[in-house]
């Protein structure tokens, strides 16, 4: 398993629905996370927090993650999906972990958090097991 994260090309191929990637269909990200992606590379955001990673197992992409935003003020916002029928395999805690790799490699980065709803058991586990704590409740 291996995140690969997409170029400029590839990501305006994907908004267009012109996609030469062999995907699960619900492991791509929904076009408003798409077109932020492309309005922040197009706001001259760096690569590296405004393109979007993939999951990419066995040839195929069962996923997707990467910053909602560039980091500010030493933080940064992850979000991630994987794919339905591969769900429960490890492959998001994989994801979150190489996310939080990348961020705090950077320099720029000394907190990576998450926005989870509170029904969303599977997605708390995912961090909680990346070493995420609990900080409070937004409404």
């Amino acid at each position: 398993m291996e995140l690969v994260q997409l170029n400029e090309h590839e990501l305006r191929m994907l908004c267009d629905g012109q996609s030469e990637f062999k995907y699960i269909l619900d492991g791509v990200p929904p076009k408003h996370v798409l077109d932020r992606s492309l309005n922040h590379y197009r706001d001259s955001v760096c690569e590296m927090w405004s393109l979007p990673y993939f999951i990419k197992l066995n040839d195929q992409l069962i996923g997707s993650c990467g910053f909602k935003n560039p980091p500010s003020d030493y933080r940064v916002e992850i979000g991630y999906n994987v794919a339905f029928d591969v769900r429960g395999k490890g492959i998001a805690t994989f994801s979150v972990n190489k996310l939080c790799q990348i961020a705090f490699e950077s320099g720029l980065v000394k907190v990576v958090f998450a926005l989870i709803a509170s029904e969303n058991l599977a997605s708390l586990n995912v961090v909680r097991k990346n070493g995420f704590i609990y900080k409070n409740m937004v409404v």
